[in-house]
C-alpha cells in the first residue's frame, strides 16, 4: 500500500469463499489487483479505479430444499468503485446436477462503472463465443450481489453478435448476426432477440437461403439449458414456428435440440431448396406440416443426426420442369379415359403423408398423390445423401386401363382389364407400381408380384 501522491493498494492470489460452504469451489479468485483513489475518497469508502487480473467467478447453484441461511442482522457495508477493468475474466455457473457441464463465459474485455455493494453496477463487455466462433458485445446492469444465493443476483442488458461462422456445425453453413436483450437472474435469464443469416444452407443441397428468426427463451444460467418459447423462422415465402428446448441429457456429452415445429402457410419450393441438390426445386405448391425435430450432439454431419417425425400436406403442386408437368397433365387426362393429348389441360396435384427421418433416410408412410383422374398411394423411403428412391404402392385410375390409350394397344389391354379392376366399381383400374432410381432419374415400374396387396 502507498498513500502518496494517491492511495494505491496492490495484492495477489486473493480468494473468496462462500460463507457456510467450506467444501464448495472458491466463489471468487483474483490473481492480481490494483486499487487507486485519494485519501478523502477512501475515508468515505470510495475508490476511483480497480484493475483485476485473472478474475475467476464460480456461481454455485441454489441450495436444495430451499434452505435458508441466517446471517447477522448488520447492514451490508457500503462501498463504491467508479471504474473496474477486468479483462480476461472467466465466469462459470455451476449446475445443481453434477452430470451437467457448467456454463462458462470467456470475457475478453470487461469495463464496470458505479460498482457498489448495495446498488447495481453497469458493465460493458466483449465475450468470446466458442461455437459458432465470434465476439459478443454486451452492456447492461448487474447486481446488487445476493450473498445468500449468488444465483439470484439480478442481471439485465442487451447484446450484439456478428459474423458467426455456422460451418463449424457439420452439415450447415452461413454467417450469422444477432441482436437481443435479456433480464432476470444468473440462475434464470429471460432473453429475446433476432437473428439474420443471409446465406444459410444445408451443405448437402448447397442452396443458400435468407433465414431470419425471432425468438423468446428462458435460459438456465447454471447449465445453459434453454427453453424456446417460441422461435419464429422465416425464409423465402415460408414461416416456421417452433417450441422446445436445448438441454443436456444424462450420460450424453453436449446438448440435444428438441423442437415441435409447425408450418401453416409455407411453400414447398422453399423446403426443397434446403433438401434437394438442384438450383430449381422440382415442385412448387402450398405446404403445411408439423414435425418433432431432434438434433442430438455429436461432431457429425447434421443430416446424419437430424431426426424428424411428423406429417405434411401439399396443395396445388406443380412440377417446375415443363416436360415433367406435361407428362403429368397427359397422365391425368388419360386416366380419365380421354386420349386426345392435345386437349390435356394443366393440372395441379395434392400430396399428403407422414414422414420420419433418421440417419439421413426419409421414410414416407401413407403418401398420397392426387390429381384429376388418378390417385397414387405409396410407402417407401428416400435417401438424402444419394437421393435414392424406393417406393411401392398403387395408382388408381378413373378409367379402365384399356381406356387410357387407343387403337391396337387398347384392344390388347382389354384382356387384362379384369386383373386391374377397381373393387366395387365397373369403371376404373388399380395398378400396383414401384418407383426406384434417383430424384433426378426416377424409374417407374409395374409391381406385378404385389398385385394382391392392392
Amino acid at each position: 500500500m502507498s498513500l502518496f501522491p494517491t492511495v494505491t493498494v496492490t495484492g495477489d492470489n486473493v480468494v473468496f469463499h462462500r460463507k457456510n460452504h467450506p467444501d464448495d469451489p472458491p466463489l471468487i479468485q483474483i490473481a492480481k489487483f490494483t486499487a487507486s483513489g485519494n485519501i478523502v475518497g477512501l475515508l468515505f469508502r470510495h475508490l476511483s479505479s480497480v484493475d483485476l487480473v485473472g478474475l475467476e467467478i464460480k456461481v454455485p447453484p441454489k441450495d436444495q430444499n430451499g434452505e435458508k441461511h441466517h446471517h447477522d442482522n448488520g447492514k451490508t457495508s457500503y462501498f463504491v468503485v467508479d471504474n473496474i477493468n477486468a479483462d480476461g475474466t472467466k465466469l462459470s455457473t455451476i449446475p445443481r446436477d453434477s452430470w451437467k457441464d457448467p456454463l462458462e463465459f470467456e470475457i475478453k474485455t470487461l469495463r464496470i462503472t458505479g460498482a457498489g455493494s448495495t446498488t447495481p453496477l453497469s458493465f460493458n463487455a466483449v465475450l468470446t463465443n466458442a461455437k459458432p466462433p465470434g465476439e459478443i458485445k454486451s452492456k447492461g446492469k448487474f447486481g446488487p450481489w445476493n450473498k445468500d444465493e449468488p444465483g439470484n443476483t439480478p442481471v439485465s442488458g442487451d447484446y450484439t453478435f456478428r459474423d458467426a461462422d455456422l460451418s463449424v456445425f457439420k452439415g450447415i453453413a452461413g454467417t450469422l448476426s444477432s441482436d437481443g436483450k435479456y433480464k432476470g437472474t444468473l440462475g434464470r435469464i429471460e432473453a429475446s432477440g433476432h437473428t439474420d443469416v443471409p446465406n444459410f444452407m444445408v451443405t448437402l443441397a448447397g442452396n443458400p437461403v435468407h433465414l431470419t428468426t425471432d425468438y423468446q427463451a428462458i435460459i438456465d444460467g447454471t447449465s445453459g439449458d434453454t427453453d424456446l418459447q417460441p422461435v419464429t423462422g422465416k425464409f423465402g415465402h415460408s414461416v416456421v414456428v417452433a417450441k422446445g428446448s436445448i438441454a443436456a441429457t444424462k450420460g450424453i456429452k453436449g446438448k440435444t435440440v428438441s423442437l415441435d415445429a409447425v408450418v401453416t402457410q409455407g411453400r414447398l419450393e422453399d423446403m426443397l431448396l434446403l433438401a434437394v441438390h438442384s438450383k430449381t426445386p422440382p415442385l412448387s405448391g402450398a405446404i403445411a406440416f408439423h414435425s418433432k425435430i431432434v438434433i442430438p450432439p455429436g461432431d457429425i454431419d447434421v443430416i446424419h443426426k437430424l431426426k424428424l417425425d411428423g406429417a405434411f400436406s401439399v396443395a396445388e403442386a406443380q412440377f417446375s420442369e415443363l416436360n415433367v408437368q406435361e407428362k403429368v397433365d397427359k397422365l391425368s387426362h388419360r386416366a380419365k379415359g380421354e386420349t386426345n393429348d392435345e386437349e390435356a389441360p394443366t393440372v395441379a396435384s395434392d400430396f399428403k403423408g407422414s414422414f420420419r427421418l433418421d440417419n439421413a433416410i426419409l421414410n414416407l408412410r401413407d403418401l398420397s398423390f392426387n390429381m384429376p383422374g388418378i390417385g397414387i398411394a405409396l410407402n417407401g423411403s428416400y435417401g438424402l445423401p444419394d437421393q435414392s428412391l424406393h417406393f411401392r404402392g398403387t395408382a388408381t385410375l378413373a378409367a379402365k386401363l384399356s381406356q387410357t390409350t387407343t387403337g391396337f394397344k387398347s384392344l390388347l389391354l382389354k384382356a387384362v382389364d379384369p386383373f386391374f379392376k377397381k373393387k366395387g366399381s365397373k369403371e376404373g383400374s388399380v395398378i400396383p407400381i414401384t418407383i426406384s432410381g434417383t430424384q433426378s432419374d426416377p424409374k417407374f415400374g409395374l409391381d406385378v408380384f404385389h398385385h394382391d396387396d392392392k
